[in-house]
């Protein structure tokens, strides 16, 4: 993941606590550290792009359904590293941002999904099978060294 996927997943975590914030307060003071670094990249973002359309309708469509479509996200990480690459104090700002939310300079950033089957993961995730076993972070039916119940298929 690069920096401005990181950018714009931040970003929409912003979105995402506005939204949760129509619904509860915020009650511990992590998320309140978390939450001001995250107003603070939106304040640096909509400051330098904030009529940019990619990044408005990024925001609302995180206001709107609590997601972005991947082409929104892909869009407004272009109009992110443009005005990274021709606006030194803005890429510095953003630079000290991303380190103050992430300060270990994890990999990865915010994960977000949706839907009936959905699992999002933040961080890291080790899979390891051996022994004629099966390993996945989500799976549906398996058969392990046995015939699918069920009728047969057709050509088998």
């Amino acid at each position: 993941m690069d920096q401005f996927e990181l950018i714009i997943g931040y970003l929409i975590a912003w979105g995402m606590t506005k939204l949760r914030r129509v619904g509860s307060r915020l009650d511990d003071e992590v998320d309140g550290v978390i939450e001001a670094n995250l107003d603070r990249l939106h304040e640096a973002v909509t400051g330098r792009l904030g009529s940019d359309p990619a990044v408005t309708d990024l925001l609302d469509e995180v206001a709107d359904s609590g997601v972005a479509s991947e082409l929104t996200r892909r869009r407004a990480e272009l109009a992110v590293e443009a005005a990274y690459a021709k606006d030194s104090d803005f890429a510095a700002r953003l630079e000290t941002i991303v380190r103050d939310i992430n300060p270990e300079g994890r990999k990865g950033g915010t994960t977000s999904a949706t839907g009936p089957t959905a699992t999002a993961v933040g961080g890291d995730v080790r899979l390891h099978a051996e022994g004629g076993s099966v390993a996945a972070f989500s799976m549906g039916e398996v058969n392990v060294g046995q015939a699918p119940t069920g009728p047969p298929l057709p050509g088998r």
